[in-house]
C-alpha cells in the first residue's frame, strides 16, 4: 500500500494525527538510493512538495517543504511531505474544494539548497505594472507572513520606484526579474514568480495567479448616517432566513435595547412566521402581502447602484415594536441552538442561511443541513460604502482586490468555524488562515506583506484583503475592506436606533 493510501485508510479511523503517524511509520521507496543521489547534488538540500493541487493558488502553503537537509535526512523529509496531505489545515482545504484526501498524488522535488542574500516574489499588477516584493535572506519569512519586506513597482513610461527595495536589489536585477516574469507569462500564462539572488538570480517557483480585476466603477451616491440602522440590520440578520423573516421589517432598523422574551412552546417556525408578518404590517402600515411587496422593492433598491430612493422610503417607516421584535429574534436564536444540539447544523449561526421550508424539513426529518459556499451577499457593497464613509477608517496596504463587508471574526494563527461571510482579522498573515477564507467576506491582518501565501489564496478565492493595519480592539463591529485602496472601516454592530 502506498503512503497516501495508508494515510487515507487511517484517516477514517484515527483522524488527522493517526493518518500522519501511519505515513511516518513507512519508509520511502529506495531510501539508500535517495540518500546517495541526494549526496551527489549537494551537502545541503531542499525537499519540496509537488502536487497537482498546487497549480491553484488557493492551495498556496498547504503542504510541507523542508530546507537545509543533510542527505541522510532526505527519507524522513520525503515522508513528511506526504504526511502533510493530512494536516488539519490541508484537510479543511480538501473539504472546502471537494477533493478526497490522498486521492491526488504528490511528488517530492529534491534540489540543492540555495542561500540567497536577498529574495522575494514578482507578479503583474492590475495596470500592467510589475510588483516585486523583497526581503533579505530566505523568502520563507516573507511567504509565511512573518515580515513585511520592501516593495518595488515598475510602471510603463515611469520606470521603477521603491527606494528601499531598489537599494537592496538594484535596478539591473529588477529588470532581469521583470524579464523573467514576462517570459514565464508568455510560456505558462499569468503567474507569480518566487526568486532568490545569490551569485546569480534563481527562479525558485512559479505559480498560477488569477487574471487581474479591473478597478470597479466607484459608487458615487451620497451615503448618510440615516442608513446606519439599516446597515446594522442587514449584518445582524444575514442570509436567506434574514431576508425571509427579519429584513422586511428590520429594514427600518432594529429597535433599541430590545430583549428577547421567553421562547414559546409549540411550533417555533410557525410562531416566527406569524410574528414576522405582524411586524412587517406594523412597520409599513400596510396589509401583509402589500407590505412584503414594498419591502422586497426597497431591499432590491439597496442592492442597486444608487440606494438613495430606498433611503427616502425607509425614512417614512415606523419603528418596529420592540417586544415582538425581541420575541422573534429570540425564537431564531433558540431554533439555531436546538438544531445545532440535534446535530442538524454544525453551528447555531448557520440557521440564518436556510429558508423556513428547509428548516421545517430538517426539524421533521432530522436531516443534516450544510449551506455550501454562500458567496458575496447582495448588499455587501452598500454596507461597505456606508461603513467607509461614516465609520472609523484606517489606511493599510492592499493585498487582494475587491470590496467586502461583514461582522468581525478575530482568530490567532488559525481557527475553525468562523461565521459565513465574516471578516477574518488576525495579528499576522499566517498560511493557516487560508482554510478560513472559503466563505469569508474579507481578510485583514495587523502585519505581513502582500507577498504572503495567505493573500495568494485570498486572490484566488476573490476575497478582498488588506495587511499592515488592525481594525481596533472591538469585537462586536462591522468591518468594511477596500482591497483596491487598502482602506479598512469599522462600525459598532450593537448600537441600535
Amino acid at each position: 500500500m502506498g503512503h497516501l493510501a495508508a494515510g487515507a485508510e487511517a484517516l477514517a479511523i484515527r483522524g488527522s494525527g493517526g493518518a500522519r503517524l501511519s505515513i511516518s511509520a513507512l519508509p520511502p521507496p529506495g531510501p539508500d538510493q535517495l540518500v546517495s543521489r541526494g549526496a551527489e547534488l549537494s551537502s545541503s538540500l531542499v525537499a519540496r512538495s509537488s502536487s497537482p493541487l498546487e497549480g491553484s493558488a488557493e492551495w498556496a502553503g498547504a503542504f510541507a517543504s523542508y530546507v537545509g537537509l543533510a542527505p541522510e535526512e532526505l527519507p524522513r523529509a520525503v515522508v513528511g511531505c506526504w504526511a502533510s496531505v493530512f494536516t488539519v489545515d490541508a484537510l479543511a482545504r480538501h473539504e472546502a474544494t471537494g477533493h478526497q484526501p490522498g486521492a491526488t498524488g504528490m511528488a517530492v522535488l529534491v534540489q540543492p539548497m540555495i542561500e540567497p542574500y536577498v529574495s522575494g516574489t514578482a507578479e503583474f499588477g492590475n495596470d500592467d505594472s510589475v510588483v516585486v516584493h523583497v526581503t533579505e535572506g530566505s523568502p520563507a519569512p516573507l511567504l509565511q507572513g512573518w515580515v513585511r519586506g520592501d516593495t518595488a513597482r515598475f510602471v510603463p513610461d515611469r520606470g521603477w520606484d521603491g527606494a528601499a527595495a531598489i537599494a537592496l536589489v538594484g535596478e539591473a536585477t529588477l529588470e532581469e526579474i521583470r524579464s523573467l516574469l514576462q517570459t514565464a507569462e508568455e510560456s505558462f500564462g499569468r503567474c507569480r514568480l518566487e526568486w532568490g539572488l545569490s551569485e546569480e538570480l534563481w527562479v525558485l517557483q512559479l505559480s498560477a495567479t488569477p487574471s487581474p480585476h479591473p478597478m470597479p466603477r466607484r459608487r458615487r451616491f451620497l451615503t448618510t448616517k440615516d442608513l446606519l440602522p439599516t446597515v446594522r440590520a442587514l449584518m445582524t440578520a444575514p442570509g436567506r432566513l434574514g431576508r425571509e423573516l427579519v429584513l422586511p421589517w428590520a429594514v427600518a432598523g432594529l429597535p433599541g435595547s430590545f430583549r428577547p422574551s421567553a421562547v414559546p412552546d409549540g411550533d417555533l417556525l410557525d410562531h416566527a412566521v406569524t410574528l414576522s408578518r405582524e411586524l412587517t404590517e406594523q412597520v409599513w402600515a400596510l396589509p401583509s402581502e402589500d407590505a412584503l411587496t414594498a419591502a422586497a422593492s426597497v431591499l432590491g433598491l439597496l442592492r442597486g447602484f444608487d440606494p438613495s430612493d430606498a433611503l427616502g422610503t425607509i425614512e417614512t417607516l415606523q419603528t418596529p415594536d420592540p417586544e415582538r421584535a425581541g420575541e422573534l429574534m429570540g425564537i431564531i436564536s433558540e431554533l439555531g441552538a436546538r438544531l445545532a444540539s440535534a446535530g442538524v447544523l454544525r453551528d447555531a449561526a448557520l440557521v440564518w442561511h436556510f429558508t423556513v421550508a428547509e428548516l421545517g424539513t430538517a426539524l421533521e426529518r432530522h436531516r443534516r443541513l450544510s449551506p455550501g459556499r454562500i458567496g458575496a451577499q447582495p448588499w455587501e457593497p452598500v454596507v461597505a460604502a456606508v461603513v467607509l464613509d461614516h465609520g472609523n477608517v484606517v489606511q493599510g496596504t492592499a493585498a487582494a482586490v475587491g470590496l467586502g463587508a461583514g461582522v468581525r471574526h478575530r482568530v490567532a494563527t488559525s481557527g475553525d468555524g468562523p461565521p459565513l461571510r465574516s471578516v477574518i482579522t488576525a495579528t499576522g498573515a499566517f498560511p493557516s488562515l487560508s482554510q478560513l477564507l472559503w466563505d469569508a467576506a474579507a481578510l485583514v491582518t495587523d502585519a505581513g506583506s502582500p507577498a504572503a501565501h495567505v493573500f495568494e489564496a485570498a486572490r484566488s478565492l476573490g476575497v478582498p484583503a488588506v495587511c499592515g493595519v488592525g481594525p481596533g480592539a472591538d469585537e462586536d463591529v462591522i468591518v468594511a475592506v477596500d482591497g483596491y485602496t487598502g482602506l479598512v472601516g469599522t462600525l459598532p454592530l450593537s448600537s441600535r436606533i
